[in-house]
């Protein structure tokens, strides 16, 4: 394969094609395509170093791929857009191609040294500095020549979004503009201002650019109120959110900003956290990336390497339920692929597509908008009173614990809607049993689907069940690991007398931990703190104070298995 064919990454496109395509993007580029001209010619006489080489070490070839990728990447974000969002993303594109050359240089002195090329030494600096004098000057111009603005505002969702985004932008980044560039910022969002008959908006904590958030172009998941992407935002992985179009009626802002008003404060563990959002032009969420997954997929996999955590993760969601409902909010959405594992193991609830902030007791608030997904819905949802309720929620993380527990859907996968709802409505049914669910935690099931919301239990009930279940999963865990341990030891005594007391001594730390977290455990809730199955805090005593320590269960897991691949 030679070099022109080879691949970009996430682009998937032969670099002759990226590089061309490049060339036609900088011409859509605006006042900025002198700045993104000189980055194109830079990469265009890099390819052509590249090209005389016999071989490319691989370690340069990457390296001129992905900034292959990221230019490309910056032309198509920034292209074609329209003059103020042209105005308020300059900044970022001033950065993004000082950026771009840094590494264009890094990857000519790696060339220098791995091949031993006699490169010309390139003075970028210069010329930056004065495309950036350029761009500046032609956005000076706008003072005089209004009617081009005016163009573009013609209407008040436009003249608001343009006032949010040149509001943010001189208030957040006034720190990397020169005075007479704030200027020029103030002057515009005067005038867009005066432009229109709202009121200058307020932008609120939570609001992200849309030029802040880099995510890929083609979506993960799709469903009925957008499209889902991996992104990047301050250089941390983040999915972001995307809603189908601009929320262009009163009710659906109103839905839009109280659903980022009740989710951005809410900060739990066991809730994906919501790191901000945009509530102009097509909005979005920017929210936490849970690398493992949704549960029912980390549960089975957890299982298939011998480590059985259900009810853990169960207990987990149940304490961000919990969390929930104690802020009087309901998640009004609860079902298994809003149920999310994080990096660390961390079961998380996520999109809270129906959540209302409940005021005063648990009393139930209509619900506007598509009753969602029909399965895990309580019957009286499904009935037609459309309502979201702490009662209903249990219904729904009931039915989510047999999805857990089977990795099925809730009455299979074959039952189409229709009858589902029939059996749930009419017949007041619920699926079959599990035959992984012990009499116990079936009756836990039955009680929190019961037909009648009042008899349902309150999340303090379930949390405390689960609880129960959670331990006593850990625990057997912790004994067969234990067993498997003092067996494998005991097997291999030959090895070394002074072996086998070690043995013992791992054999007994295993019991002691395992005593220790269950003591944690009480005392976390005695003291009204909660108690994480995939970390717990044991307090060891040194010296005159008692120091928190804390420890990973998953670690401990893979430390045995490390130990017994040993020992055996």
């Amino acid at each position: 394969m030679t070099l022109s064919e080879i691949l970009v990454p996430r682009l998937h496109l032969p670099l002759s094609v990226v590089l061309s395509n490049a060339e036609f993007l900088v011409h859509s580029m605006a006042e900025s395509e002198r700045l993104c001209s000189h980055v194109h010619q830079r990469v265009l006489s890099l390819y052509q170093v590249l090209l005389t080489l016999e071989a490319v070490p691989a370690s340069v070839l990457d390296k001129f791929l992905w900034q292959t990728f990221r230019f490309h990447d910056l032309l198509s974000k920034f292209s074609n857009k329209k003059l103020i969002t042209r105005l308020v993303c300059s900044r970022k594109i001033l950065e993004r191609t000082s950026s771009l050359h840094r590494e264009l240089d890094a990857i000519l002195d790696a060339l220098r040294e791995v091949c031993g090329a006699v490169l010309p030494v390139e003075n970028w600096e210069i010329q930056w500095l004065q495309d950036r004098r350029i761009l500046r000057d032609g956005w000076e111009n706008l003072r005089q020549n209004r009617t081009r603005l005016a163009a573009e505002l013609l209407d008040t969702a436009s003249q608001v979004e343009a006032m949010v985004l040149l509001k943010c932008e001189k208030e957040t980044y006034f720190a990397k503009y020169a005075p007479d560039e704030l200027e020029l910022l103030n002057a515009v969002f005067g005038y867009a201002a005066s432009l229109s008959q709202a009121e200058v908006p307020h932008v609120p904590r939570w609001f992200i650019p849309p030029h802040e958030v880099d995510f890929a172009e083609a979506p993960f998941s799709k469903g009925a109120f957008g499209s889902v992407h991996h992104g990047t935002w301050l250089d941390a992985r983040v999915v972001v959110k995307r809603m189908l179009s601009p929320v262009d009626n009163e009710m659906g802002r109103d839905l839009f900003m109280n659903e980022i008003k009740i989710w951005f404060y809410l900060n739990y563990p066991h809730v994906v956290k919501l790191h901000g959002a945009c509530h102009v032009g097509r909005p979005f969420f920017v929210c936490e990336f849970a690398s493992n997954g949704i549960l029912a997929d980390y549960i089975a996999k957890e299982a298939r390497e011998g480590h059985h955590v259900l009810w853990q993760k169960l207990y987990e969601v149940a304490l961000g339920l919990h969390f929930l409902h104690e802020r009087n909010v309901t998640h009004g959405d609860l079902k298994g692929n809003n149920i999310l594992v994080g990096a660390d193991g961390t079961a998380k609830l996520t999109d809270f597509g129906m959540s209302l902030m409940l005021t005063g007791s648990a009393e139930t608030m209509p619900v506007v908008g598509t009753i969602g997904a029909l399965r895990w819905k309580a019957p009286e949802v499904l009935s037609g009173a459309s309502v979201s309720s702490y009662t209903a929620d249990i219904y729904s993380f009931g039915m989510s614990i047999i999805e857990a527990a089977t990795h099925a859907l809730p009455w299979g996968n074959q039952m189409p809607d229709s009858a589902v709802r029939y059996q749930v409505v009419k017949m007041r049914a619920l699926p079959p049993r599990p035959e992984c669910l012990s009499d116990e935690q079936w009756e836990l099931v039955q009680k929190m689907c019961t037909f009648e919301p009042s008899l349902r239990p309150e999340i303090t009930v379930v949390v405390e069940k689960l609880k129960q279940f959670a331990e006593s999963e850990l625990n057997e865990s912790l004994d067969h690991t234990s067993e498997s341990f003092s067996y494998a030891t005991s097997t291999s005594h030959e090895r070394s007398i002074g072996f086998r007391s070690v043995s013992n001594v791992g054999a007994s730390t295993v019991q002691s931990q395992s005593i220790q977290l269950s003591l944690a455990a009480a005392s976390l809730q005695s003291s009204g703190r909660t108690f994480s199955s995939s970390t717990c805090s044991i307090n060891t005593l040194t010296g005159e104070e008692f120091l928190p320590q804390v420890l990973d269960l998953h670690e401990v897991r893979k430390l045995f298995d490390r130990l017994l691949s040993v020992f055996t």
